[in-house]
């Protein structure tokens, strides 16, 4: 009985020192434990000047943040001939597809938003890439965000946008693994996504 005893004493004292350690070796690499490591926040929608032809004058500004104690970098399109003449930086993106999970619980046919999807006239945007392999970093230091704009249509029902973050530790650690943030139509505030709606039905002025 006292060796039982003994034990599971022991067991409640492990487990209770694991759960004190976690959060100091989480606060080791995350300074603010209660959101990820990186993500995209919105900022705001306004006019914006588009940067190629096929893109509308409805712009969405976002901040990719720095949530970990390591500087993280992305690729720009600084490197274009004309000057970026929107607040904040152009990010180079994926405008990706939403795929439907077989575990998604099907959209009613009458429901309003399964109406837009099936309504919708809007082409899918290019996204943003480098010619050839030429880049220019920007680098996003601890703490930090970095304001960039990217047209509405390119955060709809039907696609995200995707970035790629270079992250390496200090050190040598051998290949680091590439990173993806992504920023979704769920993100938007409600006034916004309604406006999404309309530019994916083509029903916004």
């Amino acid at each position: 009985m006292k060796i039982l005893l003994s034990l599971w004493v022991g067991m409640v004292l492990l487990l209770s020192a694991s759960s004190l350690a976690a959060p100091g070796q989480e606060s080791g690499f995350v300074i603010d434990n209660s959101r990820p490591w990186i993500d995209i926040a919105y900022r705001k929608m306004g006019k914006r000047i588009p940067v190629f032809p096929t893109e509308s004058e409805h712009g969405l500004w976002l901040a990719l943040r720095n949530n970990c104690r390591y500087s993280i970098w992305v690729e720009t399109l600084e490197t274009l001939d004309e000057p970026n003449k929107n607040e904040g930086t152009l990010l180079v993106h994926d405008v990706v597809p939403v795929v439907t999970s077989i575990y998604s619980t099907p959209l009613p046919p009458g429901a309003p938003a399964a109406k837009i999807l099936a309504n919708a006239k809007l082409d899918k945007p290019p996204g943003y890439a480098l010619p050839g392999d030429f880049a220019i970093g920007a680098e996003v230091k601890p703490g930090k965000e970095l304001l960039f704009s990217v047209p509405l249509e390119s955060v709809t029902r039907k696609w995200f946008i995707r970035i790629q973050v270079d992250f390496k530790i200090p050190g040598d650690r051998g290949v680091q693994p590439l990173v993806f943030v992504d920023f979704e139509f769920w993100q938007l505030p409600k006034d916004v996504q309604h406006l999404s709606d309309q530019m994916l039905d083509g029903t916004l002025p």
